[in-house]
C-alpha cells in the first residue's frame, strides 16, 4: 500500500529514524589519511562506524553515511531516486552538524569473518 505524504512529514519521519540509528554516537578517533587531513569518525555504542566528516576547507566538508543505513532508509521510505534520499539526508546533517552539506556519500563497513 503506497501512502503520500508531505514534505515535512517525510523529514520528521526520515529524522525519527536517523535519530534511532544515529541518536548515540561517539567520535572515536581523528585520523589523517595521505593528504594529511583529519577524518572524524562517529561510532555507536558497538563500535560500528556510522559517520565520516571529511573536512575539506576547498569544497566545504563532506559527509559519509553508512551504507547500511542509507540503504535501510531508501527502502522503508521506497526513496529510490537519488535526490529523493538526498534532500532529507542533506537537511538532517545540515541541522546536527551545523554546517551545510551539499551531498551525503557512502561507505561500507567490512568485518573479519
Amino acid at each position: 500500500m503506497k501512502y503520500i505524504i508531505t514534505e515535512s512529514r517525510l523529514y520528521n519521519l526520515v529524522k525519527k529514524f536517523l535519530d534511532s540509528k544515529l541518536g548515540d554516537l561517539k567520535a572515536v578517533e581523528k585520523m589523517e589519511n595521505n593528504n594529511h587531513q583529519h577524518h572524524f569518525l562517529y561510532s555507536n555504542k558497538h563500535g560500528e562506524p556510522m559517520i565520516i566528516v571529511y573536512p575539506d576547507r576547498f569544497s566545504g566538508d563532506l559527509v559519509a553515511l553508512n551504507r547500511n543505513v542509507y540503504d535501510s532508509l531508501s527502502q522503508i521510505f521506497n526513496l529510490e531516486v537519488t535526490d529523493d534520499i538526498q534532500e532529507p539526508l542533506t537537511k538532517y546533517f545540515e541541522d546536527e552538524l551545523g554546517f551545510p552539506v551539499e551531498t551525503v556519500y557512502t561507505f561500507n563497513t567490512y568485518t573479519e569473518d
